[in-house]
């Protein structure tokens, strides 16, 4: 079961699993992700992680992400080096995966799963599908789409109200909005 629920800083979710497991994550207004997500290495189980979407222009946008890994010293940098020359090396071929993926020459499937940017590789090619500006008229979302409607909802009554010259909601993020994920 997936449920959505505007709170004092945007929207909070929650799935859970029929075998009792849960995970809450927090979308932040009026751009932050906030989860305790897996972080692809076999050194760390999860971690909190904050990612930042913010538009260039009609067509791109820059991803920021900050996690919080469980050490720090020596540890920590050699972690960190490894981290980023692995990811530079993925994110050579990244866009040349979305677009064999979206000429049908290549599946999702054949795709690493074990890559540190596998789920940028699942948003590109979903967001790069659409087109530019995607006509939603005839768009059919699903259950699992709740927390897209919500957030879409939250946006038009906010952007209306800075249309008229009315007051926005002041978003507030509190300490208890902490994200959560089972352990496996």
């Amino acid at each position: 079961m997936i449920s959505v629920a505007e709170s004092e800083w945007g929207i909070k979710r929650e799935v859970r699993y029929p075998n009792g497991k849960a995970i809450t994550a927090y979308f932040g207004m009026p751009n932050i992700n906030y989860l305790n997500g897996q972080v692809v290495d076999p050194e760390i189980k999860r971690a909190d992680v904050l990612v930042f979407k913010v538009p260039v222009d009609d067509e791109r946008h820059i991803h920021f992400e900050v996690r919080s890994i469980p050490f720090t010293g020596e540890r920590a940098r050699e972690w960190l080096q490894r981290r980023r020359e692995k990811r530079a090396r993925e994110a050579a071929n990244r866009a040349a995966l979305v677009e064999e993926v979206l000429r049908g020459k290549l599946h999702l499937n054949d795709i690493d799963p074990n890559r540190t940017d596998y789920v940028m590789v699942e948003d590109e090619i979903a967001q790069t599908g659409q087109g530019k500006i995607p006509d939603r008229k005839h768009e059919h979302l699903g259950g699992s789409d709740t927390g897209v409607i919500l957030l879409r909802k939250i946006w038009e009554r906010e952007l209306r109200a800075l249309e008229e010259g009315q007051p926005t909601k002041q978003w507030i993020y509190r300490p208890d909005m902490t994200p959560t994920y089972p352990d496996s």
